[in-house]
């Protein structure tokens, strides 16, 4: 299946939000970094995936939870308090996307380096799928 260039530029502006989080939890939880991060995270994935699946995806009767942690977290980021902002964001990552973790570790351990590194660390064994 091949990738058009609205998921390519969608999942880059993904990718994009996802490091400027990481960098912004470096900087001492820089408040407008993590808020940028967020927006260009949200805005990635609907515009990798498109409007209307992205609603039908964070509204998804299974998914409500998550998207409200995430979106508690985006709002606690916003209003000055961003390690429990992150935390909340963190679990509502992980209520939405626990589905597609087994799939991000396994496409980890077919890297050439990395695949090396994860099957010499015992503790991740029992976390990657077999």
């Amino acid at each position: 299946m091949a990738v058009n260039e609205r998921e390519q530029v969608g999942m880059m502006v993904a990718g994009m939000g996802i490091f400027y989080v990481l960098f912004g939890v470096s900087m001492m939880f820089d408040r407008s970094l993590l808020a940028c991060g967020n927006l260009m995270f949200v805005a990635g994935i609907a515009i990798a995936i498109g409007p209307r699946k992205a609603t039908e995806f964070f509204f998804n009767k299974s998914n409500v939870k998550g998207t409200i942690f995430l979106v508690g977290g985006v709002i606690l980021v916003l209003v000055q308090w961003p390690l429990f902002g992150i935390l909340a964001e963190s679990i509502g990552f992980i209520m939405l996307f626990r589905s597609l973790i087994p799939i991000f570790f396994e496409l980890l351990q077919k890297l050439p380096y990395v695949g090396r590194i994860f099957s010499a660390i015992p503790m991740l064994r029992f976390i990657l799928p077999k």
